[in-house]
């Protein structure tokens, strides 16, 4: 998204895309919530061959973990997109989930550079 770009509002926005945030999208995505994730693309575990500790994938490659909560998390609805956010304004917007008084979405702006 450019500085010029209108800006596109949605129910939540997930800043990062490794387990955690992909866990909350997907969870929001069930939950028939418009979920959009922004993501960098280079998790903190990247350079290990494989994962400890997390139930079900013992041994399984960091990246296929993050491979296949994007591909559950889509299957929901939500989108990903790489970039890193550069700021976040609360914007005060009533939304069909929120009461008007509530705030209850954000305008982001991205940029689409990986690291």
């Amino acid at each position: 998204m450019t500085q010029n770009d209108a800006p596109t509002l949605h129910d939540t926005i997930v800043i990062g895309g490794g387990a955690a945030g992909l866990s909350a999208a997907l969870m929001l995505g069930r939950a028939r919530r418009d979920t959009l994730v922004i993501d960098v693309g280079s998790p903190r575990n990247r350079f290990a061959d494989h994962m400890h500790g997390v139930l079900g994938n013992e041994g399984t490659p960091p990246d296929e973990l993050l491979r296949r909560g994007r591909e559950e998390a889509a299957g929901y609805g939500v989108r990903t997109i790489p970039g890193t956010v550069a700021t976040v304004t609360d914007v005060r917007a009533a939304s069909r989930w929120a009461s008007p008084t509530a705030t209850s979405s954000a305008r982001v702006r991205s940029s689409s550079r990986r690291a």
